[in-house]
């Protein structure tokens, strides 16, 4: 159904899907010249980067609640040329992320909120030097300690103009 959609809206910018679908279409079923995009309870059971990462004017993309209902995500290298902002929020399954050295290379602006199982950020984004404000909401407590300055991740995000942490919660 999302296929048929897309497939006929060749001139669309930007793209906001709430449906339930397990996968995504394949990257030569979306606008060519998509420049947003926002998924919201898709439950995608497979890692939706792989196919986003290809969309090579994608700006701006923004996973919300349930969009995503795996534990593993992967940045590529060379992966998301132009993208600016990302925001995942609510993932509640998501444990592992991977960026790899070389994706994301034009990013200024990471927000991440309400991630309960993610138990660190990914290493690979201490390659990503254009990123300018990090915001995160709803992490662990352990997790701030670590990313905080003096913390054993401090080290991947000292380059990082602003760094915001709002509400953390007790983790054991």
């Amino acid at each position: 159904m999302a296929r048929e959609f897309v497939l006929d809206c060749i001139h669309l910018k930007q793209l906001e899907l709430r449906i339930h679908m397990p996968k995504l279409p394949d990257e030569q079923h979306f606008p060519a010249h998509l420049t947003t995009i926002s998924l919201t309870g898709c439950r995608l059971e497979e890692d939706p980067m792989p196919i986003l990462e290809k969309l090579l004017h994608l700006d701006e993309v923004t996973l919300w609640y349930r969009s995503f209902s795996g534990v593993r995500m992967v940045c590529s290298a060379g992966g998301f040329p132009q993208l600016h902002k990302l925001v995942l929020c609510g993932l509640e399954e998501w444990k592992k992320w991977i960026v790899e050295e070389g994706s994301m290379s034009l990013l200024h602006t990471l927000d991440i909120r309400c991630w309960s199982k993610l138990k660190e950020l990914p290493n690979g984004l201490r390659f990503v030097t254009s990123l300018k404000d990090l915001t995160s909401i709803f992490m662990g407590r352990r997790v701030k300690e670590r990313l905080s300055e003096g913390g054993e991740d401090y080290y991947k995000f000292q380059h990082i103009l602003s760094v915001i942490f709002q509400r953390e919660y007790t983790d054991e």
